[in-house]
């Protein structure tokens, strides 16, 4: 695990994240939060649990030399300190749930989230 710099309760800047449908795929952008005292925080890793009824894909983007994919239990290592990691989520059975659970490593430390989509609507 990476450790970050350690933040009073309340303080640390928030990761975001934001989707959209795209093609029947949810596409996911990741995003470190920055602060006046963090200005130049940036992603380090993503990790990807175990799914429910997902593929994930990681395209070649800045920090991401190689695409990655799989259907969760995978890392992805950021290189260069990015603000932002763009995947998409795809759903293997249409019409059942999708989750996505995930850890962002960014300079302040670990975030956990998730990503997803239930049977009709989104959710992140």
């Amino acid at each position: 695990m990476t450790r970050g710099r350690h933040w009073p309760p309340g303080s640390r800047p928030n990761v975001r994240s934001g989707a959209v449908t795209a093609g029947g795929a949810l596409r996911v952008t990741i995003s470190a939060g920055r602060s006046d005292q963090n200005a130049a925080n940036g992603l380090r890793s993503v990790t990807f649990g175990a799914v429910t009824n997902a593929r994930i894909e990681v395209p070649v983007q800045a920090g991401i030399a190689t695409a990655q994919q799989g259907t969760g239990g995978f890392t992805v290592q950021i290189n260069g300190n990015p603000v932002d990691l763009a995947f998409t989520v795809t759903r293997l059975t249409p019409g059942q749930a999708t989750t996505v659970p995930i850890t962002v490593v960014d300079a302040c430390g670990e975030w956990k989230t998730s990503s997803g989509r239930g049977r009709r609507r989104v959710l992140t």
